[in-house]
């Protein structure tokens, strides 16, 4: 992907150039590390470290650059459905499954999988990020639900005793 070179005035002190850099085009924290290290980044026409902090007024320049852009590749990777329709897919991802293809980690995500298990591109984003709704609260949806408020254990502003094991022999206490 091909990036056109732009120029950013510092408005205020204090930042290190690299994370101003990459708050300001809009990249990672280390591509605009690369960036600067092989002089494509400039601050007031001369080239800079890294580490340098960026002071109000400063003229930071960002010349043209290439990045890698490809799309994921579908992959056979087992991912627990939790339900599917020929609109929706609820899947319950495992721990340390990586989501979208990063540096790093090309391939083995949830993304290759899906793209495997769909045999399509997804709505949303694009080719190389697709667009994948997580929601942690997805999965309440399918827990049983909650007793009524007379069988829940109280908390003691109802007036209900409860016994409550750091007390005293076990005994009874009411929170008020």
């Amino acid at each position: 992907m091909s990036h056109a070179p732009r120029d950013f005035r510092a408005e205020a002190s204090g930042a290190r150039l690299d994370s101003f850099v990459a708050e300001q085009a809009g990249i990672s924290r280390a591509l605009a590390a690369r960036l600067i290290a092989d002089g494509i980044v400039t601050v007031d026409g001369a080239r800079a470290a890294k580490s340098q902090r960026v002071e109000e007024g400063m003229l930071v320049s960002v010349g043209p650059f290439e990045t890698e852009a490809r799309a994921p590749e579908p992959e056979d990777i087992a991912i627990p459905i939790v339900y599917e329709d020929d609109h929706l897919l609820v899947v319950s991802k495992p721990a340390g499954l990586v989501v979208h293809p990063a540096p790093g980690h090309q391939s083995g995500t949830l993304v290759n999988a899906l793209l495997a298990r769909a045999g399509a591109t997804p709505q949303g984003g694009s080719a190389e990020r697709p667009g994948i709704a997580r929601t942690s609260r997805s999965s309440r949806a399918f827990r049983p639900p909650r007793p009524p408020r007379s069988t829940r254990p109280s908390d003691g502003r109802r007036g209900i005793a409860r016994r409550w094991p750091s007390s005293p022999a076990g005994g009874r206490r009411s929170r008020r």
